[in-house]
């Protein structure tokens, strides 16, 4: 195996192991959840999607159990990937403080990935183990998140927390080229 594929496996298992060892207290115990400002609301909307979709809306619209069981139009205006990707969570019978905690490592194990992909390919070189080490701490010991995750327990911004390495290595690498035509025109955005 070449030094540049056993260091994307070793960053991959850091990643995983430095998200557990940073944030130990919001993982553990698996069966509670730690009180957070939406961390029960997403919650409960982990499991009305499932319900709804049960009830046979297709995309779903209406939370039917929210607002005493008059039902809440919630998801019309909340993202839905953090929904979705509770369903399969759910159906294999994994209750939903899990599948948040899971959801919640998931995605920071990724984005731990992709700073180290990322910041590899800006500096055109492999990083070392300690350089790694240190980067993936200052990633997932960032004050933000830390207040994110015990604060404020959003899902969403977990999720672009995580994907965000991965959208700056892609605008890095240069897979993403606007057209001739549009760097003209959308200078007066800026």
């Amino acid at each position: 195996m070449e030094e540049s594929k056993k260091n994307l496996v070793a960053s991959v298992f850091l990643s995983f192991v430095l998200t557990l060892v940073v944030l130990f207290r919001f993982f553990f115990p698996l069966n509670q959840f730690p009180y957070t400002h939406d961390g029960q609301n997403h919650l409960a909307r982990f499991a009305n999607y499932k319900i709804a979709l049960r009830e046979g809306q297709l995309p779903p619209r209406f939370a039917p159990n929210l607002m005493n069981h008059y039902g809440y139009p919630v998801f019309n205006y909340n993202y839905p990937l953090a929904n979705i990707l509770s369903l399969p969570f759910s159906l294999v019978g994994l209750n939903y403080e899990l599948t948040f905690k899971i959801l919640v490592l998931g995605f920071l194990a990724f984005g731990g990935v992709g700073v180290y992909i990322w910041l590899s390919h800006l500096l055109r070189k492999s990083l070392k183990f300690w350089q790694a080490t240190l980067l993936l701490l200052t990633y997932l010991a960032n004050p933000y998140l830390l207040n994110l995750l015990y604060y404020r327990g959003s899902i969403g911004e977990v999720m672009v927390y995580g994907l965000l390495p991965w959208l700056m290595f892609i605008l890095i690498k240069g897979k993403f080229k606007p057209a001739k035509k549009l760097k003209g025109k959308l200078w007066w955005l800026f």
